[in-house]
């Protein structure tokens, strides 16, 4: 029984880790892309070093639904998207010791040899390096209604169309 609730406990842990929708995404107007008749929305989506590469970019088409949904809209056309992995690295210090130990012989002023030893130490700090990575995905999006998604699906841009009722589950 306590090995069931640890597993259960851990599942727990590790499905919280990975970035919510709401916590990793933003959606922006991009004014130098819209024109006259066409507002261009920028989508980003960035995860932790516990989400994958796929949940980010669901998490981005979400965001797309959400905001075109706000914006009265029932579907978006993705003209453009960038998803890559960054890795980052960074250094720290650990404190060490080092531990010498040297020894010879020395010729004393009475022209007696003596043997001598001599033990020091010395901290240092050790540098370790880290390294993370962390998914994301860019969408370039326009909101349309039905209408214009269902004139543009039958043209070769049809698998760039997306319904909002297909990423919002309340609609």
């Amino acid at each position: 029984m306590f090995k069931f609730f640890s597993i259960i406990s851990l599942v727990i842990v590790f499905v919280g880790c990975a970035t919510s929708m709401k916590d990793g995404t933003s959606a922006k107007l991009r004014p130098d892309l819209t024109d006259d008749d066409t507002e261009i929305w920028e989508i980003n989506s960035e995860g932790n070093s516990y989400t994958s590469s796929e949940r980010v970019r669901q998490n981005a088409m979400q965001r797309a639904a959400f905001t075109s949904k706000a914006e009265g809209r029932d579907c978006f056309f993705v003209s453009n998207s960038i998803s890559d992995v960054k890795t980052y690295v960074y250094t720290t210090y650990k404190k060490d010791t080092i531990n010498t130990t040297s020894s010879g012989y020395m010729e004393s002023s009475k022209g007696d040899t003596v043997y001598n030893v001599r033990n020091t130490q010395q901290e240092v700090y050790v540098p370790e390096n880290h390294s993370y990575s962390k998914a994301y995905t860019n969408l370039y999006v326009r909101f349309m209604k039905t209408e214009e998604c269902q004139q543009l699906g039958k043209t070769k841009w049809r698998q760039n169309i997306h319904y909002n009722k297909d990423f919002i589950t309340d609609q």
